[in-house]
């Protein structure tokens, strides 16, 4: 490759790992992505949460 295309290539590079995509926002806790038939026994900090058709363990933030 010549230089010009490297430096284009690493430019962009740095920009797409400049910007991570966004996480969760501050008020959403964090659930896990397991789908219990039935409400499950979750550990402390965690509590059991239905979503559309399963339960699941999330934690506060």
């Amino acid at each position: 490759m010549n230089f010009k295309a490297l430096t284009i290539l690493f430019g962009l590079a740095f920009i797409v790992a400049a910007n991570p995509s966004p996480g969760p926002g501050d008020n959403e806790d964090i659930c896990l992505r397991i789908c219990y038939h039935e409400k499950p026994d979750c550990e402390a900090p965690s509590y059991p949460k239905y979503e559309g058709e399963c339960w699941t363990c999330c934690t506060p933030q």
